[in-house]
């Protein structure tokens, strides 16, 4: 599946109306959405540090990692549609200006404008 594919899948599987009821920018609710995933995600690994140190990652931890990326993914594709990007738009601008400071040799600095 590519992208774009992908997105097109998820606007199917998209209900908004509690969110345009209460008149919350789209744009916010997914942003916060993505955060709230990616938090789950974080929280999943804290919990397995806590318990387990820095041992590699068990197969049913894998599993549930895998879940909540795909919904962060379900997320950002949306946020994406929101604001009339497309998916494949959104990756390929990464890629350009990864390459772009990889080529300047900044990848590894910090900052966005590097």
């Amino acid at each position: 599946m590519n992208c774009n594919d992908y997105q097109s899948q998820a606007d199917l599987l998209a209900r908004y109306d509690k969110v345009k009821k209460a008149k919350i920018p789209l744009w916010l609710f997914l942003a916060i959405g993505i955060a709230g995933e990616a938090g789950e995600i974080l929280e999943k690994l804290k919990k397995h540090i806590r318990k387990h140190g820095a041992s590699p990652i068990p197969p049913d931890l894998k599993e549930q990692l895998k879940a909540e990326m795909g919904d962060v993914l379900w997320y950002l594709a949306e946020l994406a549609s929101a604001l009339d990007l497309s998916l494949t738009e959104v990756a390929k601008t990464n890629i350009k200006k990864l390459n772009s400071r990889k080529k300047r040799g900044v990848l590894m600095g910090e900052g966005d404008n590097r």
